[in-house]
């Protein structure tokens, strides 16, 4: 039998240590320096990551105030044609308009019912048609008709418009007269700003000007008109909304995919409800003595994802306890006047000082079946918008649902800092709203198309971002301590290898300089030679056999008693008789 060669063992112990410090990288799925190996959804092998496709990518930026009121607006850059360059509201509903430019600005927002639409353009910019552009009809909406708190007007026309690098042919309004922001129109159905509707009217000629997405769609641009929102309302850092695609860098874990509740009445239903509602926890995380929860939703409630509202209505069972854990921090109540005396009793209105800081461990939280989504109490407050009647008070974004909330299908809205915290995706054209945690990532991105033969499937799809419970905000470059214990045990399992190796090759060098002991069955060719007869001789004379008087007598015997000879020919002993 052979000798054992122990560089095999020592082997298999370094491929094991190298394997298992893999796997504990991949596991934590952090990102320190350069990430090392990424980890993959199941579903990988069918997911195609590129920097250009068939998405739009639109940068935006979100503005809560603008002249000292609430617009709630997410605005990204449009240009049409090829010098017209607007910064857009991105909006809803299915008609996409821009300002029609004055003869003379000056005497326009001199006018002395101008000043409103002055200040919208001021923001936007405003769009010159090109000589001999032909219009395609006129249209006028009301007030609430798209969603907006004012009217507009204008005609119709068509040209180029490129959002994210990509162009697509578009049929849109030029306004000359308007109340609210201009507006790119992606084209959801349903009711997306409470008392409004964003349905689209047909315009003069009969015709309905096809949504953004719509044409974004057929022509090829997008396989899907699934739309991702990141970081949709935070006034101090830019967001991304994704066409077509998902940021698989800007969340992680997994989604909760819902589809919409079916529409009661195209007119007057909410667009995109879930019939899923979140459970609801409130108070202090750390400390369980001030967390109350879970709150079950209403039986028949259904919750609202929406990216364009800048509130989240709750109702009673959620809004009142709320309330409660948050007098602590300075709330108070205000009671709006009714100035006829008649009807229902208004609202009671809340307020919290807007100097005050409240520790971040307290949150509101929403509980998904797979997806928990934390609003800290702090990012409750209307910051930089003092209430009229009190001054150094500022309201909250959060509003308490009617009592008839259920019956009249009017669902929880998570409107506001909730899409701040959450990264999610609406796809009108299926009817589903997936949600998944936000993972702040603003440096890089890692999109994967929706749809088409090489998209992906929100259903299997997961998140490549750092879950931020796991991370270290004091230093973001530290290993977590899986990964570290990993790297321990991986190192010892190393050493281990390293010692077996050093002493397998310490024995084999030693064996080489020990004297062979030649077989009777396989001589050692080096021995192979005739040896001489001279060297064979017997000795003349045998050195006596020491005896050790405490050993045992027979084995003295047997080396005393027996005599030997050696065998010329095969170098061996024979016992002589």
């Amino acid at each position: 039998m052979g000798a054992f060669d122990a560089r095999i063992p020592a082997t298999i112990l370094s491929l094991l240590a190298f394997l298992f410090f893999v796997t504990s990288i991949r596991q934590e799925n952090t990102e320190y320096g350069i990430n090392l190996l990424r980890k993959r959804s199941a579903t990988a092998p069918q997911l195609v990551e590129r920097a250009s496709g068939n998405y739009v990518l639109l940068q935006t930026e979100y503005a809560l105030l603008q002249r000292g009121d609430v617009i709630a607006q997410i605005y990204t850059n449009v240009t049409f044609g090829n010098s017209n360059q607007l910064k857009l509201s991105v909006w809803p509903s299915n008609l996409t308009w821009v300002p029609g430019r004055p003869a003379s600005i000056s005497d326009f927002c001199n006018e002395s019912n101008s000043d409103e639409a002055c200040a919208f353009a001021e923001t936007s910019g405003y769009y010159t048609p090109a000589e001999g552009s032909a219009s395609l009809g006129n249209f006028s909406f009301r007030a609430g008709e798209l969603g907006g708190l004012g009217f507009v007007g204008g005609y119709y026309m068509e040209d180029t418009v490129t959002a994210g690098g990509v162009t697509v042919d578009l049929e849109f309004g030029i306004a000359t007269r308007w109340g609210y922001s201009p507006t790119l129109g992606l084209g959801f159905e349903g009711i997306w700003f409470p008392s409004t509707s964003n349905i689209l009217p047909g315009n003069s000629s009969g015709d309905t000007p096809p949504s953004y997405l719509n044409n974004l769609r057929r022509q090829g641009k997008i396989a899907s008109s699934a739309c991702s929102f990141y970081n949709a309302q935070d006034p101090s850092s830019r967001g991304q909304i994704l066409l077509g695609a998902v940021d698989r860098s800007k969340f992680y874990g997994p989604f909760d995919v819902y589809p919409w509740a079916p529409a009661l009445d195209i007119e007057d239903d909410f667009g995109g409800r879930i019939n899923a509602v979140p459970t609801v926890r409130l108070g202090d995380l750390d400390n369980p003595t001030n967390l109350t929860g879970p709150y079950l939703p209403l039986e028949g409630l259904t919750a609202q994802v929406n990216p364009f509202y800048g509130n989240i209505g709750l109702p009673a069972n959620i809004y009142n306890p709320l309330i409660d854990s948050m007098r602590p921090f300075g709330i108070i109540e205000v009671s709006e006047s009714n100035p006829t005396g008649q009807g229902a009793e208004p609202p009671k209105l809340y307020l919290l000082p807007c100097d005050t800081t409240i520790p971040p461990q307290y949150v509101l939280e929403f509980m998904f079946d797979k997806v928990a989504i934390k609003i800290p109490f702090d990012d409750l407050v209307y910051r930089g918008f003092e209430f009229p009647d009190s001054p150094g008070m500022c309201g909250m974004i959060i509003f308490q649902l009617p009592e008839g909330a259920v019956e009249e299908s009017i669902p929880l809205i998570l409107g506001g800092v909730f899409v701040k915290y959450a990264y999610f995706v609406i796809n009108p054209e299926t009817r589903t709203t997936a949600i998944a945690a936000l993972s702040r990532n603003d440096t890089a991105n890692e999109i994967v198309e929706i749809g088409g033969p090489f998209g992906g499937n929100l259903m299997n799809l997961r998140g490549n971002g750092i879950d931020p419970s796991t991370s270290n905000p004091s230093n973001p470059n530290k290993l977590p301590v899986g990964a570290q214990a990993g790297i321990g045990v991986g190192g010892a399992l190393l050493v281990i290898g390293a010692i077996g190796l050093g002493y397998f090759l310490y024995r084999r060098k030693k064996a080489r300089k020990a004297p062979g002991i030649l077989s009777s069955e396989c001589p050692s060719e080096a021995d192979s030679k005739p040896v001489p007869f001279t060297e064979l001789e017997a000795p003349q004379s045998q050195a006596p056999v020491l005896q050790d008087t405490s050993s045992n007598t027979g084995w003295q015997q047997h080396s005393s008693n027996q005599r030997h000879e050696l065998d010329a020919s095969t170098g061996l002993l024979h016992e002589l008789p």
